[in-house]
């Protein structure tokens, strides 16, 4: 099989050879398809902020995602016999990840045809957009812009986000080098429920020859209702305080706490279970965990020192941990610095040094292939591959974990800092609720998330 990809977007027609890509261009390529037909089987495809089976030559598209084409074919050709692969393209992409390494995981060759005209020109353009497609209703919520510009040194420019004709945000960008890159964080009000869109601008400069890229739509649905949460403890526990008020502080979850040999509700009725050091004990969770699973509920373990390690590990939460004999560990988080979700700044990546440790049940860790570890352990002076805190998501539920207890100390070592402390919390722990119920969150949507949560989480004694 040869699989032909041709670029749709509108910058192929900027340069001078137009009329060429508009008339005898597309019957050379289709030449090719049909020389190349008689002995190969032959796939088409257009990309560009999209992409489509087949071959349009109309270059509408208004952005360029090569990562997008390069997951789509892995997607539908991974176990496929794959001679090669073609790609029609003059290289500037201006959404995704770079090219070159999103291609690293194909097994056959990739090769490029250049077209357009290649050489850099003036231009300010909207690399990306990363933001959650589910917000709730009274609060506010991350979006953050990459803004890119080529041989633009010395000029300014303004980014605006505006809703049904209302500026919502606006920053002037000094384009200090020819070749600028800056990501904006912005926070927003969800103030009107419902499918919300929001203009993302770049304003156009003089002699600016594409536009196209200067402006992007995103679409976020604000909802107004409440999110249940189930939460179930083996015991009292200063930590199951700690959970409930940062969580019960957004007027959007309610939370209702049961000891689990208490409790004789129907699971069906939540968005999410947390389950504190359940299972554990002699109480047996599993018809609580059997059906949630069923239901396609989610779940948080936070694991303890009364965790029973043998129940968890067969819930393929998404680590299982191995101890011959009973122990703890005092553990400090380490960012996962591969973790592929999102990218963290220095800012944050500094503010993780200063966390407390959790008390953290001693073993062997491993992890199954579909968990993302968020933070690693660091014991004493050792930092480990052991995860600290891990999502996982399967075709049967979503799960997390956090492998130890002890999170009311962040509370509880300096009270004139209390507040502050607590406020923090309540960023994780509405963090972790929100990444493990919100359905069809954007792969950005996690990564968006996280940095909320480590930015705000500076624990200093």
């Amino acid at each position: 099989m040869i699989i032909l990809a041709q670029d749709g977007s509108q910058s192929l027609l900027i340069g001078r050879d137009t009329g060429f890509y508009k008339n005898d261009y597309p019957q050379q390529f289709n030449n090719l398809a049909d020389e190349l037909g008689k002995d190969y089987e032959v796939r088409t495809f257009t990309f560009n902020e999209k992409v489509d089976e087949g071959v349009d030559f109309s270059f509408t598209g208004k952005q360029t995602d090569m990562s997008a084409l390069f997951d789509e074919l892995l997607t539908r050709y991974s176990n496929r016999n794959v001679g090669a692969l073609l790609v029609a393209s003059d290289g500037l992409y201006n959404k995704g990840l770079n090219p070159v390494y999103a291609s690293e995981e194909f097994n056959f060759p990739v090769y490029t045809l250049a077209l357009g005209d290649t050489g850099v020109r003036k231009d300010v353009f909207i690399r990306k957009v990363d933001f959650n497609r589910i917000a709730y209703l009274g609060n506010s919520f991350p979006v953050e812009v990459n803004v890119g510009a080529n041989l633009c040194k010395g000029l300014k420019s303004t980014l605006t986000v505006s809703s049904n004709g209302n500026v919502l945000f606006s920053k002037n960008l000094d384009f200090a080098d020819d070749k600028y890159s800056e990501t904006i964080r912005i926070e927003l009000e969800a103030k009107q429920a419902g499918l919300q869109r929001y203009r993302v601008t770049v304003a156009r400069l003089e002699d600016e020859i594409s536009t196209a890229n200067n402006q992007q739509d995103i679409f976020i649905d604000v909802l107004d209702s409440k999110q249940k949460i189930l939460l179930l403890s083996l015991s009292p526990h200063p930590d199951v305080a700690a959970i409930r008020e940062a969580i019960e502080s957004n007027y959007n979850y309610e939370v209702n706490y049961w000891l689990i040999n208490d409790f004789r509700g129907q699971v069906e009725e939540y968005n999410l279970i947390v389950l504190h050091q359940v299972p554990g004990g002699n109480q047996n969770a599993g018809n609580i965990i059997s059906a949630a699973t069923e239901n396609k509920i989610p779940l948080l373990y936070i694991l303890g020192t009364q965790s029973d390690l043998a129940r968890f590990n067969r819930q393929n939460a998404g680590i299982q941990i191995t101890a011959e004999k009973y122990g703890v560990n005092e553990a400090l988080p380490v960012f996962n610095e591969d973790f592929a979700l999102f990218t963290l700044n220095t800012e944050t990546q500094k503010a993780i040094e200063s966390f407390p440790p959790l008390v953290v049940p001693f073993g062997e860790y491993k992890m199954l292939n579909s968990a993302n570890p968020l933070f690693y352990q660091q014991i004493g002076s050792l930092e480990t591959n052991y995860p600290l805190v891990v999502f996982n998501q399967t075709l049967i539920n979503k799960t997390g974990v956090i492998a130890g207890e002890g999170i009311w100390r962040a509370m509880g070592t300096h009270i004139r800092l209390f507040s502050q402390k607590l406020q923090m919390l309540i960023t994780l722990m509405r963090g972790c609720c929100r990444l493990i119920i919100t359905p069809g969150m954007q792969r950005s949507g996690w990564g968006i998330f996280c940095i909320v949560i480590m930015v705000n989480l500076r624990f200093r004694p």
